[in-house]
């Protein structure tokens, strides 16, 4: 006789799979929300933060130090009311700015292949 199977058996492995399926997919969102919570929460002073974002090494990043006199904690104690945001510069390997300040937007650099980062500091007044 031919191997035939059970309907019910089909549909018991069927729902197995799905089941799998469907765990998995459950998986891969918890894990794709917990690195963006991640990236999210990196500060912005973490080489690697920009290392990943631009595909690049970590020692293509050149970060300024930030300032400090911001910063509730320095003297005089108190807010300040001001921070410091971070202006992100990318280069090309000509040395041409793709992203950020200094970009020619009527004339880019035909090479949009990151190379350099640099990362500098603004102060703003609140």
């Amino acid at each position: 006789m031919g191997d035939k199977q059970n309907p019910s058996q089909v549909a018991t492995f069927v729902q197995g799979i799905k089941t799998i399926f469907s765990t998995i997919v459950k998986w891969l969102i918890g894990i794709g929300i917990v690195a963006f919570i991640v990236w999210w929460l990196l500060p912005d002073s973490w080489r690697i933060k920009y290392a990943s974002e631009y595909m690049i090494d970590s020692h293509q990043v050149v970060i300024d130090h930030k300032p400090y006199d911001c910063d509730w904690d320095s003297a005089p104690l108190g807010s300040k009311h001001c921070h410091y945001a971070a202006i992100v510069t990318v280069y090309n390997p000509y040395g041409h700015v793709i992203e950020g300040p200094g970009l020619d937007r009527a004339n880019p650099p035909s090479d949009q292949s990151p190379s350099k980062v640099h990362v500098e500091w603004q102060r703003i007044e609140e």
